[in-house]
């Protein structure tokens, strides 16, 4: 969260200015994989954890995937 600054506040230096052009971008990411069902995750084992994800993942690249290549069609 970004605020004005103020009469009494110090000035502090923005360490990652990029960050706040690509949070959009990061929100968006993050938004899918919950919609994927990455918080849903009820593994019994690490490794199921690890597939789970690995899924999700997958899934998540391959729609990415495909939604470039219509975009290349049009």
């Amino acid at each position: 969260l970004i605020t004005p600054v103020r009469k009494n506040m110090k000035q502090k230096k923005i360490l990652f200015p990029n960050f706040s052009k690509r949070r959009k971008v990061i929100e968006r990411v993050f938004s899918f994989l919950t919609n994927l069902g990455s918080e849903r995750c009820k593994s019994r084992s690490p490794q199921g954890f690890q597939l789970k994800l690995e899924m999700i993942l997958l899934a998540y690249s391959l729609l990415l995937n495909q939604l470039n290549h219509w975009n290349q069609r049009l």
